[in-house]
């Protein structure tokens, strides 16, 4: 077992559970979990990561998030982990990312013996819930859930089959919904222009590469696509499946290619073998007009590819898998039945025939998917950490400031007044208050963080009061987006607009340009 060493200075929850560089979406889970909770909790509790090795010969390069390392084979390295986190009193609670098969032993019982020997308080997050258990199985998972305080399952199904499948109390078992990005919602086509594929009709799968994608009957179901929408480009994205690149090498990208030869349809698919980043996944699905998953396995529970690609916006065509039919309804996607591609097929020129349909859709996934972003997922981790263990609050610690949706709201006449989640809502127009309180805020952090952009940003919203201004010594408050003001009188924004004036006017750590406006 490895460690690295941890501050005395303060308390801790771990993490367990695979880690980045290991390529692994529960690594992946694991990472953006950590990152979610260090900016919403109190600087005096910080998050630290047991990273899970798959075998005794592994060498990952993890960042300074890792405190310790064991591997997953070695049943002495869980006993020895233990050990040495009883010994710490700064830790008080540890959260086990699991999944079948990246603990050791029998249906990953080797974590048992970690279980049964810590003596902190233990969250289980179950990244899979197997619907039809055999007696060992039901038995590992039974005891596990025992030793913990509670369970966090990630859809409704999961919970019902805890329950019913393996007699779990109801009590103990907490729904958190699988945590996405939090990203504007923003049209394809600037994500295009920048992937090149500009003109082109974007289907994409992203995720590590593997049979249970099902990815053959997308590729079967391309030719009546293709001969409806020649534009259409199918991007499968994502490096093989680390595990199945041991055992088998390449041999089912292999077959996929074939398949593409065979059905002459290279012009229409792309594979990209890579190990993305965060920005990379982003921006794939930026650039994609629909997201296929014809995953093969019905009773999948959890799909983070699913909940990120409707976390951007993207209509979903998918199996009718167990997560599918708990975040995808008529509003946002299409399911079809497994191995089915001409139902695949049928679906996508549903949804591409229809411009609006897609508009439609894609805004209902994005409304659908806000409770799933990080730091609605990670407030609900903390509270339930809260409840289990003395880590205090996290009252005192404040958010990064981020300037982006004020910049995102502003084009170069002034601050929309209103948007509808992260885009701006242009046909309500502009409002002389909301102008005057960006122009406050931007001189109040230019005087700590001197950005040229919060300049350009004040320049625009003293061009909007200067537009506003009246001979009388008043303001109109509100603006159409046709730039037509009203004839309304408040004198509370009236107030507003010349006390923002004179902090600016006022403010001599701003250039003399920015001053010098305000003033005249």
């Amino acid at each position: 077992m490895n460690r690295s060493g941890i501050s005395v200075n303060n308390n801790y929850i771990l993490h367990i559970g695979s880690y980045p560089p290991r390529e692994c979406g529960i690594a992946t889970f694991t990472q953006d979990l950590v990152n979610a909770l260090n900016k919403k909790i109190n600087p005096l509790i910080k998050t630290k990561v047991v990273a899970l090795n798959d075998q005794p010969t592994s060498i990952y390069h993890y960042n300074n998030n890792v405190a310790y390392q064991i591997t997953a084979t070695e049943l002495e390295h869980y006993v020895a982990l233990a050990h040495e986190i009883n010994k710490r009193e700064d830790v008080k609670l540890i959260n086990v990312q699991h999944e079948f098969g990246i603990f050791g032993g029998n249906w990953g019982n080797y974590l048992l013996l970690f279980l049964q020997a810590v003596k902190k308080p233990i969250i289980i997050t179950f990244h899979s819930v197997l619907s039809d258990p055999d007696e060992k199985l039901k038995n590992v998972v039974r005891s596990i859930v025992n030793l913990a305080k509670a369970a966090v399952v990630m859809n409704k199904l999961s919970q019902e089959i805890l329950e019913n499948n393996y007699e779990i109390l109801k009590s103990k078992i907490v729904l958190i919904p699988h945590g996405i990005p939090q990203v504007p919602f923003e049209p394809s086509d600037r994500f295009k222009q920048e992937l090149g594929l500009e003109n082109r009709i974007v289907l994409s799968t992203f995720g590590m590469l593997n049979p249970g994608k099902g990815i053959e009957y997308a590729i079967k179901a391309l030719p009546k696509v293709v001969e409806k929408f020649p534009n259409v480009i199918y991007l499968v994205i994502g490096a093989t499946h680390p595990n199945i690149r041991k055992e088998k090498g390449e041999e089912y990208r292999n077959f996929l290619t074939r398949e593409v030869q065979r059905l002459k349809l290279d012009n229409n698919i792309k594979f990209y073998n890579k190990y993305l980043t965060l920005e990379e996944i982003i921006q794939y699905l930026k650039a994609t007009d629909v997201y296929v998953s014809p995953t093969v396995d019905v009773g999948q529970s959890v799909s983070g590819t699913l909940s990120y690609a409707m976390g951007c916006g993207r209509p979903i065509v998918s199996t009718a898998t167990a997560y599918a039919n708990w975040i995808i309804d008529e509003t946002n996607g299409i399911l079809v039945k497994p191995k089915n591609y001409r139902e695949i097929a049928a679906a996508l020129m549903n949804i591409l025939s229809d411009n609006k349909y897609i508009k439609s859709m894609s805004a209902a996934a994005y409304e659908k998917s806000r409770q799933m972003i990080w730091p609605n997922v990670a407030t609900q981790y903390f509270n339930l950490y809260k409840k289990h263990a003395d880590i205090g609050t996290e009252e005192k610690k404040l958010p990064e400031i981020k300037f982006d949706h004020l910049a995102r709201l502003t084009d170069d006449f002034g601050i929309i007044h209103h948007a509808k989640y992260s885009k701006p809502a242009k046909r309500y127009g502009y409002s002389l208050d909301d102008n005057v309180r960006a122009l406050l805020a931007c001189n109040r952090y230019y005087q700590i963080n001197s950005d040229k952009s919060l300049i350009n940003l004040m320049k625009i919203y003293l061009r909007f009061m200067k537009f506003t201004a009246k001979p009388s010594g008043y303001f109109s408050n509100i603006v159409s987006f046709g730039r037509r003001r009203d004839g309304t009188k408040d004198d509370d924004v009236l107030g507003r607009a010349i006390w923002a004036l004179g902090c600016v006017g006022a403010s001599d750590f701003l250039p003399e340009e920015i001053r010098g406006k305000a003033k005249k």
